[in-house]
């Protein structure tokens, strides 16, 4: 059988939630085992590009089908996404890709230094409060919180 094309009745984006990492910079009591460890290394940027490109590839098949061209949406998560240097280097390499929109889940705990950079490559973020952290933490996820509404990025 020969596929000429992919018609949705509602023609949302294709979307990806990847979870990128299970690492974190908190240790709550209540995060199950298998959402959490860290133990395990944090991906290269090499490894995260080849995973995009993987998944470029296969989108990129997927929207060829498809009778109306839209953007694809790829959610990060993990663990903490934004503790991987390597993070940072895979969004400017998506730039190239402009067919991606982004988003980040998050527990908001960035320093004041990668708030720029959220709002320069996400679409949207949704910040999970952490009421075991620390109260330094909590207090810049708070901060993080108001600097991105008042970018547009959360409401």
């Amino acid at each position: 059988m020969k596929t000429i094309a992919i018609k949705l009745s509602r023609p949302e984006p294709f979307m990806v939630t990847w979870e990128m990492l299970k690492k974190c910079n908190l240790d709550c009591t209540y995060c199950e085992s298998t959402r959490h460890d860290n133990d395990t290394e944090l991906p290269s940027a090499e490894e995260l590009k080849s995973t995009f490109d993987f998944v470029r590839k296969y989108v990129d098949l997927y929207n060829s089908k498809r009778l109306e061209n839209t953007k694809t949406n790829i959610n990060f998560t993990g663990g903490e996404p934004t503790i991987n240097n390597a993070f940072w280097e895979l969004l400017e390499y998506i730039e190239k890709f402009p067919n991606f929109e982004l988003g980040l889940t998050t527990n908001g705990t960035w320093g004041p230094n990668f708030t720029e950079k959220v709002v320069k490559h996400f679409k949207h973020v949704t910040i999970s409060w952490h009421a075991e952290a620390d109260k330094k933490l909590r207090d810049r996820s708070i901060e993080n919180i108001l600097e991105l509404h008042k970018q547009g990025l959360v409401s």
